[in-house]
């Protein structure tokens, strides 16, 4: 049974198109991770992180926010990869 069923959960009553974009967003992330480090156990520990916080911290989930944390994290993550590129910072 998906979580938008089941009461007491973060993702119940979850608009599910707002619930896509938001995971467009979180695999941009994971995969500039991926790409930079070459872990799999810093994506685990960054969606474990993403998890949590979306447990304590509740917000108002509405398609503009969606849209807006969306587009924040595929800059961010294309910003990321870009500067890896070029120093090699990430590079383990």
């Amino acid at each position: 049974m998906p979580l938008f069923y089941i009461q007491g959960v973060v993702q119940y009553g979850q608009n599910y198109f707002a619930f896509g974009i938001s995971v467009l967003g979180l695999s941009f992330a994971l995969a500039s991770i991926r790409k930079n480090t070459g872990s799999i156990w810093l994506c685990v520990l960054f969606h474990c992180i993403q998890n949590s916080l979306s447990g304590i911290y509740i917000i108002n989930d509405n398609m503009w926010s969606n849209i807006t944390a969306t587009i924040i994290m595929i800059l961010c993550s294309y910003i990321l990869v870009k500067i890896n590129d070029k120093t090699g910072v990430f590079n383990t």
